[in-house]
């Protein structure tokens, strides 16, 4: 049985005993304790932001939110029952994983995690907007509208987490061919990551890497043109291939 937080944790009682935090966490509908995480993360994004003057925190969050909200709701009746999620909510949880390694490890060798590494758009943006503007911008899109984005696209899993409730948490053959279409467009995407370090630093291999090749024919040129151009900027200015590469990861 799920409530809300308010009847678990009274005025002053958390002060007293932190430990209700975790008890009203696993006795609240996973919903509700997610929606409280992400205004939660989101503060810490703005905060960060502010802080430091880098405003791509919310950045290095994209491939690792996903990943905690999906376990999130998968094991929120383990904590309670010791039971096990179901085979549905546990795939959907493990794919979401896989997605997030893919991810977390391409952003990383990018150079996405460095202190300072920083969305290029966001100074772009900060020179051409007077400073309150940009620190609207900075709370209703950067932390807080992207947090409640990525929290949305993981309440699939919520569905799931429903479904078993009510006892409907086996596979079914829909559920089979979701996973096989996933994996077959997570090994694409991998193939791609792979291929676009060559495809942008190697100009003689371009005409072998089909992926890229027809990824950039189909894109607009101007978005082309811009990334070849930060790209020499950064190689002609010294950089190394990592740091060069990773001026053109928000392409």
């Amino acid at each position: 049985m799920t409530t809300g937080f308010s009847s678990l944790l009274p005025e002053g009682a958390l002060a007293q005993d932190p430990a209700l935090l975790w008890s009203a966490y696993v006795s609240a509908d996973p919903l509700l304790s997610g929606i409280y995480i992400t205004l939660a993360l989101s503060a810490a994004v703005w905060i960060l932001s502010v802080a430091t003057g880098n405003y791509s925190w919310v950045d290095k969050l994209w491939s690792l939110t996903p990943v905690a909200f999906a376990w999130h709701f998968a094991l929120h009746d383990y904590w309670t029952t010791h039971v096990l999620p179901g085979s549905r909510l546990l795939t959907m949880a493990v794919l979401c994983t896989f997605w997030g390694v893919r991810l977390t490890f391409n952003f990383a060798r990018k150079g996405g995690y460095a202190w300072h590494g920083e969305d290029y758009r966001w100074p772009y943006l900060r020179a051409r907007m007077h400073w309150t503007l940009f620190q609207v911008f900075n709370v209703v899109f950067i932390s807080l509208y992207q947090n409640v984005l990525i929290f949305l696209f993981t309440l699939p899993a919520y569905a799931a987490w429903v479904a078993e409730a009510q006892g409907n948490g086996a596979l079914r053959s829909i559920d089979f061919l979701a996973a096989f279409l996933f994996f077959s467009f997570l090994i694409l995407e991998t193939v791609a990551d792979e291929h676009q370090v060559p495809f942008f630093l190697l100009p003689s291999s371009k005409k072998n890497i089909f992926i890229w090749r027809c990824s950039l024919r189909s894109s607009p040129k101007n978005i082309v043109s811009s990334a070849r151009r930060r790209l020499s900027r950064a190689i002609s200015s010294g950089a190394s291939s990592r740091r060069a590469f990773s001026s053109i990861h928000a392409t």
